[in-house]
């Protein structure tokens, strides 16, 4: 009979509980911060907060639960690896595939996101060294402007007589309009959607292919580093703009009826449950464990809400309804604020694709062909198909926040909260402690996350 799998692993950790805060902190804020902003004025200000609060929440008990599922397998030899582990020994073969398709899922849905802001910020970078050497930047808006910004864009395409007219406003014609035949030259061959995607592959080709994942491990600090970027970044913009609501004037600001875009997102945003089993096995302090995930989620939160109400609350206008799903394209190239922050985060994206590829690959390859290298093939072949589906993306649909909604839904109702309250249910089961009000209390989470993912189709693009 084979023996239980269980969470420790026979090596004692040597990670204190500061360094497991911080590692789940992380490993959770990063590119969705460029999305928030966007998710709140989707949902309305008051509301944004309470349901990211709420977000927060769930996640944490569903991760709390795929720790404690871990913790109560016993065995003295072996450890669990993956949540898919657990999975399997309760459901299965199936329940390991269901497993290993939902996380693989959410990663492509992150390499979707990343392969779109790469082609946004690289695309920005280049036009901002372009302008600068020739000279060609364009000014608009005014710096004695009340705002205190000339850099702000605002992405709508039209604009009623009063809008037009505004400092505040800039349409992508300004930006793209140019008498040189140079300049004309230039973005006819550098360009966001059809070009700008496609030089990405010279850079990115020759190095998912890697056997190991060392090499982008080194570099996670860009991770750190563009983060604590974006935040001095927003509050910077927020002192120069000040605060812009009106509640009685617009109303949306308390409530509107595509809340569930910020659901959506928040799953994505929010979820740690893939690799914290893999964090929290470093624990030199294993007791400590839901302490340090409670304290973690209270920062991640913290964070996530700061970014997104406090840009929203400072953005120059009443109306909130032209914040870009990615709001660095609401600043022109020319901004030297902003360029700094999309090198930061477009230094951080060349490492983390490549390392998110190279997860996902030996997730897939491991189980379908029982090895993370079955042959160069194998790994050529998935390489490829995940590339393609990126670039058509990148293409034809980059909006990162839609993506994030969608895959965060997705997988947010299978890995994040349905399979864990399954295990909980089925190991409360097996113990006879099973109740009607822990299934009735499981089962209403499963039907909120089911609404959640059903919702995000009736929402705008």
């Amino acid at each position: 009979m084979a023996c239980d799998l269980c969470f420790q692993s026979p090596t004692k950790g040597k990670q204190s509980s500061f360094v497991t805060v911080f590692s789940i902190w992380n490993t959770m804020v990063g590119s969705t911060l460029l999305t928030l902003p966007w998710a709140v004025a989707q949902a309305g200000f008051v509301l944004a907060i309470v349901l990211l609060a709420l977000m927060a929440a769930l996640n944490l008990y569903t991760s709390y639960r795929i720790i404690k599922s871990a913790e109560s397998m016993k065995c003295p030899i072996s450890g669990v690896t993956e949540f898919s582990d657990i999975c399997k020994k309760y459901l299965g073969r199936c329940g390991e595939i269901i497993t290993i398709f939902s996380s693989s899922i959410l990663m492509v849905g992150i390499l979707l996101v990343y392969w779109v802001i790469m082609a946004n910020t690289l695309y920005s970078i280049v036009c901002f060294i372009y302008n600068t050497f020739e000279g060609t930047a364009h000014e608009t808006g005014s710096s004695n402007s009340s705002y205190g910004d000339k850099y702000i864009l605002c992405m709508m395409e039209d604009f009623s007589p009063e809008e037009e007219s505004s400092e505040l406003t800039v349409s992508r014609r300004v930006i793209n309009s140019s008498n040189s035949t140079d300049d004309q030259l230039f973005h006819n061959y550098w360009d966001v959607n059809k070009t700008v995607p496609f030089f990405l592959l010279f850079l990115l080709v020759p190095i998912i292919n890697f056997k190991s994942s060392s090499f982008f491990t080194k570099f996670t600090a860009f991770g750190n580093i563009s983060a604590f970027y974006l935040l001095g970044f927003v509050t910077y913009k927020l002192s120069i703009w000040g605060l812009h609501m009106d509640f009685d004037e617009v109303p949306g600001h308390y409530f509107r009826w595509s809340f569930p875009v910020i659901t959506g997102v928040g799953a994505m945003a929010l979820h740690i449950q893939v690799p914290i089993l893999s964090i929290v096995r470093q624990q030199k302090n294993p007791q400590n464990n839901v302490r340090d995930l409670t304290i973690a989620y209270i920062c991640v939160t913290l964070t996530y809400t700061y970014v997104g109400c406090a840009f929203y609350a400072g953005w120059p206008m009443i109306s909130k309804d032209c914040i870009d799903q990615n709001f660095l394209n609401n600043f022109l190239p020319e901004d030297p604020l902003a360029f700094v922050a999309r090198v930061c985060i477009f230094a951080q994206m060349i490492t983390l694709y490549p390392l998110t590829m190279y997860i996902m690959r030996i997730q897939l390859l491991n189980t379908f062909f029982g090895s993370i290298w079955p042959s160069w093939k194998h790994v050529v072949a998935l390489n490829l198909i995940v590339i393609v589906v990126c670039l058509m993306f990148a293409r034809f649909f980059a909006q990162i926040g839609t993506i994030l909604r969608y895959t965060g839904s997705f997988c947010g109702q299978n890995y994040g909260f349905i399979l864990p309250a399954l295990i909980y249910l089925l190991a409360e089961k097996k113990k006879d402690q099973l109740t009607i009000v822990k299934t009735s209390m499981h089962v209403l989470l499963v039907v909120l996350v089911l609404t959640n993912f059903i919702a995000q189709f009736f929402m705008p693009w």
